[in-house]
């Protein structure tokens, strides 16, 4: 084997070896020469560690609202749980907690393995990684293209409406939303050196969200029951054509699921419509 393919095999196994943690440390000694005072082991480790390091700082920082709840000692252990299912192979970061809500879906203990005051928690850490991550979506997520309101009349002939990129319909058993704002202004105010009274638990109180972003900021708000079934409707349907029916067969639906007349639910839509559309919360399909 030439030098620049042995480079290249070197340089690969010390990638994978990062990459797999210590696992990979075996044969460390093939590759790395060891002394009496630091193994080849050892010293591969002080990369491994620097490298998983990062990463908890990364998945730190896109999910500091879970990390407060669960405390840094165990979002530490699930993140390293989850990095080592799935290790990082995207280029960018920002890809690398896009997994994280369903790995801690997939282990959450039974409710059955725990005493049942404790059950209903168990589904609060998955949910507020959905919430946070669907904020890093919406800062890095590919907007909606400006476009001018369509007429009233166009509105409810039901044209091919559609969440943008960067909207994300976030649904919850708990009233996380207050929470992670109070985690927010409890974390600014510790980096600020003030004190400020940690956020109280979540309490169990079903809520929808809409997060999106506006004029390069990232907001979110709390949607009425009716809003959030227009929403779910629109994200389960992919093609422009696709929209417009689901949207008049589901109409009834609607209707009955929210206990409104159509008149009603027609002003409701009146009101909120353009002005969803003018925020970018939706966009005209296309």
């Amino acid at each position: 084997m030439s030098s620049s393919n042995q480079l290249a095999a070197r340089q690969q196994w010390l990638l994978e070896s990062i990459l797999q943690g210590p696992q990979a440390s075996q044969m460390a000694s093939e590759f790395i020469v060891g002394s009496a005072q630091m193994s080849a082991a050892a010293r591969l480790a002080i990369y491994q560690n620097g490298y998983r390091l990062r990463l908890l700082e990364c998945m730190a920082a896109e999910f500091p609202a879970l990390q407060h709840y669960l405390g840094e000692p165990l979002f530490r252990l699930f993140s390293l749980g989850y990095l080592q299912q799935q290790p990082s192979r995207h280029y960018s970061l920002y890809q690398l907690g896009e997994g994280f809500a369903d790995f801690l879906a997939a282990t959450r203990p039974s409710e059955k393995s725990v005493q049942p005051q404790w059950a209903a928690g168990l589904k609060i850490p998955e949910q507020l990684a959905r919430f946070e991550r669907a904020r890093a979506n919406a800062l890095r997520a590919a907007g909606a293209q400006p476009h001018s309101t369509p007429e009233l009349g166009c509105l409810f002939h039901f044209p091919a409406l559609a969440l943008p990129q960067s909207s994300t319909l976030v649904e919850h058993d708990f009233a996380l939303h207050d929470y992670v704002l109070a985690a927010d202004r409890h974390a600014l105010a510790l980096e600020q050196g003030l004190s400020f009274e940690k956020p109280a638990m979540p309490a169990a109180q079903p809520e929808s969200l809409l997060v999106y972003r506006h004029q390069f900021r990232v907001k979110v708000v709390k949607l009425e029951a009716w809003q959030a079934d227009v929403l779910r409707v629109l994200s389960a349907t992919t093609h422009r054509a696709q929209k417009g029916k689901a949207m008049q067969a589901d109409w009834q639906t609607l209707l009955e699921h929210n206990r409104l007349a159509e008149s009603e639910l027609l002003m409701k839509l009146n009101l909120w419509l353009p002005q969803a559309l003018k925020e970018n919360q939706l966009t005209l399909a296309e």
